[in-house]
């Protein structure tokens, strides 16, 4: 017996740090905490006040809108900042200069490409769609499309540099100033989807501003532009692929609700859709933290420190969004009335859906995680084929015989494939 107490000892020590190391990674991400709970408490009353100022068919066309905003922020989060978040952290200092003085330009171009096509676009189509009047949110749908992206740009880029406090204060600038913004559409401006998107797009260019003193200087140069652009498109590639095709499952139950039901059916799933919001303080918080962190992991210990890595943050990830929605699971009707009126509260059932779907969502994060750290995104986009196809086949069906809650349902079935295949390859890539 007295022989066994060294390795006990051992086992204790080794659990008492295992643990402590858990802990202090969760304590150094309390900024990037902070800043994702004022950016999504922020969205959630914005979304509230805007549906209870704007009603809920003129909503409607804000989120139909805003939904083009944020496809084109999922086209350069997957194009530019998801390969800074994973492959920055790998550099040392001084690399670190040239890389991210590379990741800039590219960030540049596409920002002004994507506002360009945006405008074109939007004028094009109003020619084929009259009614739909794209040509009236044409400049303010475009001066979001830049703002937009380039401060969520420059937030991530403090956060993979370890600043999470420069984020927190671009990010207190924007979201707070589009809520003041937004309460100065009852008595300044008319209440309006056109109105809200150029106030949104004022409150983006104002955090943008105030990140612009605290960039470092880069250092440029032709080569390495070419040879992080090349890297980044090996990173990348599918990934872009993967967020069109995650475009086509996420927005195509929204399209295919406000064509079948109309744009009041629009405005209410994203209610409830906001309201199971409270979760994204985990789920964006993670995504600012995880990249990062297994990265450095993976690049110290290996691929076994990886897993263990990611099992400890799932485990940490489900729980806390398990107690976010826990209240608002429970009484859905009542939070809905409560917090956007009367109007929206026949839409309940929506709530449980979506906040099944976020659950599926946050696990979807950590499988995409370790394909990211790994380099290896061409499962993520077979896993977004799948997804699109089976969303394609089943939206019209679902959406025809039951209604709004089909369109939910949808989502969760489509985010569920998505996981299964991740998780199946996964393992193979694990077994080698």
């Amino acid at each position: 017996m007295p022989s066994n107490v060294p390795n006990a000892r051992r086992h204790l020590t080794d659990v008492f740090v295992n643990t402590w190391s858990t802990l202090a990674t969760f304590r150094s991400a309390r900024w990037v905490l902070t800043d994702q709970i004022i950016v999504s408490g922020c969205n959630f009353l914005s979304n509230i006040l805007l549906a209870r100022i704007l009603g809920i068919e003129e909503f409607g066309r804000y989120v139909l809108a805003w939904t083009i905003v944020l496809f084109v922020q999922g086209l350069q989060f997957s194009t530019v900042s998801s390969a800074m978040l994973s492959i920055g952290p790998k550099h040392d200092a001084e690399e670190a200069r040239s890389y991210f003085g590379a990741i800039f330009v590219h960030q540049s171009i596409f920002g002004v490409v994507s506002a360009a096509l945006t405008l074109v676009g939007c004028y094009i189509a109003a020619n084929f769609f009259p009614e739909a009047r794209l040509d009236t949110i044409a400049l303010p749908l475009t001066g979001a499309v830049l703002c937009t992206q380039t401060q969520d740009f420059f937030r991530r880029y403090f956060f993979s540099v370890a600043r999470p406090k420069t984020s927190l204060a671009i990010d207190v600038i924007r979201y707070v100033g589009q809520n003041v913004a937004i309460l100065g559409l009852i008595s300044w401006f008319p209440a309006n989807s056109v109105a809200a998107l150029w106030l949104l797009t004022a409150a983006a260019a104002l955090g943008l501003l105030a990140a612009l003193p605290s960039i470092p200087r880069f250092k440029y140069s032709l080569g390495m532009i070419v040879t992080v652009g090349l890297r980044g498109w090996h990173f990348s590639k599918w990934l872009i692929a993967s967020t069109l095709l995650f475009t086509i499952f996420n927005t195509v139950f929204s399209f295919a609700a406000g064509i079948l039901l109309g744009t009041s059916a629009v405005g209410a799933m994203r209610a409830a859709f906001t309201l199971v919001g409270i979760a994204n303080v985990v789920i964006e918080a993670s995504v600012n933290v995880i990249s990062a962190g297994a990265s450095r992991k993976f690049m110290s210990k290996g691929r076994h420190e990886l897993v263990a890595y990611l099992k400890k943050v799932t485990a940490f990830g489900v729980v806390a969004l398990a107690s976010l929605m826990a209240a608002i699971v429970i009484a859905p009707k009542y939070w809905l009335r409560l917090i956007f009126g009367p109007e929206f509260g026949a839409y309940w059932i929506l709530v449980l859906w979506y906040a099944g779907y976020e659950i599926l969502v946050f696990l979807a994060l950590i499988m995409g995680t370790w394909y990211r750290t790994l380099e290896q995104t061409r499962s993520i986009f077979y896993a977004n084929l799948a997804s699109a196809v089976l969303s394609l086949a089943v939206s019209y069906p679902l959406i025809v015989h039951f209604g709004v809650a089909g369109a939910a349902a949808g989502l969760v079935m489509t985010q569920g494939t998505q996981i299964l295949y991740l998780l199946m390859r996964a393992r193979l890539t694990v077994a080698r």
